[in-house]
């Protein structure tokens, strides 16, 4: 919608039956537990080859890499010492305004992407970084940066908004001009004492005055629109390294579906042109490869993923198969219970009250040709959260529960092709008191169908992911406690084949391309937990791809090809970023090595 106030216009309109609102991006760095310390950068330059490249002279020079984050405040003041002295901020939630001014800084979110490129800029001091802030609520921003980074356009979708307001602007004003002037003539063509005549001539000036005070100010904004556009043509076009910390865990389709990994993969593998063109004509020249480094997920034990089992036909939801052990202080694989993760990794059982949460679970169907209502789930699943009313049975047993929140509507379709639809039901909840809490997933209405033959039976994996609303950076957030698997998704667009997904070593850490495409291995690489870039310290996923993006950015340099440098040098993927030795002797030194 051009503006918020437009949802509830819409809400109302007939035929409208779910509006939903941007997702908010995840972050993938956090902040350093106080006990540990950041990797030195010394060590972490020699144990991934980078220190071997930096000697050869090798240090990213002529390669432009765009950094994509929420925040940069304060980037402007590391410029020329811990950034690159060519490093360029690039606002984009102005284009976002119609005022074209960027958005209020976010307290949570304040100065984060500063550690990202300083990690980019300890493994390519020289290189041309272009730091770029996009709103955590606007994934088309992405598409933009790509689009102009390849030459692909020069404005924007939301810049051409801005563009149509202007126009809209400017022949108002044109208009509101051309009538006060016209006033002011009549009124000026008497000039007797008359109160009435001097009272029209005080108000023909006044109406002037603001007019060309509106015209000042819409001077200003055409001026800012300007600046905004011939800045973001400078700083994106001939981008060649493209590094994303952003992660979306829910809204848009998992399992490499959403528009966005599709995207990529089609900039990965360009199919060949359909249509010839004659020799000499400017668009056979083909345009340099793009490499996008992407951090994967850090929400943990956050996400649940796995099979829709129902053994038992009660229909209630089974976290896990009926031969996996019990964990301590559970009954039944049926209830998946909550816990409080603090930063240092330590879970407590116990969920803090006035804790807001929003769990959401998303889940793929084919598309039966024989049904034609498509649109209703085959699982009209019903989310459920309880606590525990004496976790220790001392005078309750320990099994009795009491309901605290259940989905009242949905499930809710969020994309459709014409082979599958994906689903997704949602539970906003804020904990009235603290105690145990379990989550528990159940079958919703299904109609009785006119024949048993005609059931739908689909096999489906949902994934679960629980976000903690009311936590700030550094905080604890909410996590399942009974049943984790680490292999439910790295997150989107993390799970694209034309990502080059970045991870860390780390126990719990997600994996895999997502749910139903489990033989999709994903991170593609791994790199350092953390890195000494200077206080406040940070560590996940989004330091190791700050790093690991400046990395491709000497590859790039060095003439390494395809839209995966890293894989043309002959990295060894699912491991930990280190460049070749063997391929490293083949390079010719810019510089003489030091002795």
């Amino acid at each position: 919608f051009p503006r918020g106030t437009d949802v509830v216009r819409f809400a109302t309109e007939p035929g409208v039956i779910t509006i939903q609102l941007p997702r908010l991006a995840n972050e993938t760095t956090t902040p350093m537990p106080a006990d540990l310390r950041p990797a030195p950068a010394r060590d972490v330059l020699q144990g991934s080859g980078v220190a071997a490249m930096q000697q050869l002279g090798y240090t990213g020079s002529g390669v432009k890499v765009i950094v994509i984050g929420t925040d940069f405040t304060g980037a402007e003041k590391l410029i020329g010492e811990s950034l690159p002295a060519r490093t360029r901020i690039l606002d984009l939630t102005a284009e976002l305004d119609p005022q074209i001014r960027p958005f209020p800084v976010d307290p949570n979110r304040a100065g984060i992407g500063n550690a990202v490129a300083k990690a980019t800029a300890v493994a390519a001091p020289n290189a041309e970084l272009v730091l770029v802030r996009i709103d955590p609520g606007a994934i088309f921003q992405l598409f933009e940066v790509i689009q102009m980074a390849r030459g692909d356009s020069n404005f924007t979708v939301a810049m051409r908004s801005r563009l149509i307001e202007l126009t809209e602007r400017a022949d108002e004003v044109n208009r509101i001009k051309d009538r006060a002037a016209e006033a002011y003539r009549k009124a000026f063509e008497d000039l007797s004492d008359d109160p009435l005549a001097k009272e029209k001539r005080d108000q023909a000036r006044q109406n002037l005055e603001l007019i060309i005070k509106a015209q000042e100010f819409l001077s200003a904004r055409i001026n800012r629109f300007n600046t905004l556009q011939k800045e973001m043509n400078e700083a994106l076009n001939g981008g060649r390294v493209i590094i994303n910390t952003l992660v979306w865990e829910a809204g848009f389709p998992l399992d490499a579906m959403s528009r966005l990994s599709q995207f990529l993969e089609e900039l990965a593998t360009p199919l060949t042109a359909r249509i010839k063109r004659r020799a000499g004509d400017p668009a056979m020249t083909p345009k340099p490869p793009l490499a996008w480094v992407q951090a994967a997920s850090a929400a943990g034990a956050s996400v649940w993923g796995g099979e829709f089992l129902d053994l038992n036909e009660n229909g209630t939801m089974e976290f896990a198969r009926p031969n996996q052990p019990l964990p301590p202080g559970s009954w039944s694989p049926e209830m998946n219970f909550l816990g409080f993760q603090s930063i240092d990794g330590n879970t407590a059982a116990d969920l803090p009250a006035e804790t807001k949460l929003r769990i959401t679970m998303q889940w793929r169907e084919p598309i039966d040709p024989n049904v034609p209502a498509s649109n209703q789930p085959a699982f009209p699943v019903i989310l459920r959260l309880f606590r525990q009313l004496d976790p220790e049975g001392a005078k309750r047993p320990s099994d009795e529960l009491s309901e605290v929140a259940r989905t009242v509507g949905g499930p809710y379709l969020i994309y459709r092709t014409q082979s599958q639809v994906v689903f997704e039901q949602i539970l906003e909840v804020t904990t009235p008191d603290g105690g145990h809490y379990a989550l528990s997933v159940q079958t919703g209405y299904r109609p009785e169908p006119l024949l048993p033959a005609l059931r739908r039976q689909v096999e489906v994996n949902p994934r679960i992911v629980i976000d903690t609303l009311s936590s700030k950076p550094g905080q604890a957030v909410a996590v399942f406690r009974s049943y984790v698997t680490p292999g439910a998704g790295v997150g989107i667009p993390a799970d694209s084949n034309g990502a080059i997904t970045v991870g860390v070593m780390r126990p719990g850490e997600l994996r895999g391309g997502g749910t139903g495409i489990t033989l999709r291995p994903k991170p593609d690489l791994f790199g350092p937990d953390s890195v000494n870039v200077g206080d406040p310290a940070f560590r996940g996923p989004g330091m190791a791809t700050g790093f690991v993006g400046g990395m491709g950015a000497l590859l790039v340099q060095a003439g390494s090809s395809g839209s995966n440098p890293f894989q043309s040098a002959g990295v060894m993927p699912g491991r930990m970023a280190v460049i070749p030795q063997g391929w490293m002797q083949y390079l010719k030194p810019i510089r003489k090595p030091a002795p």
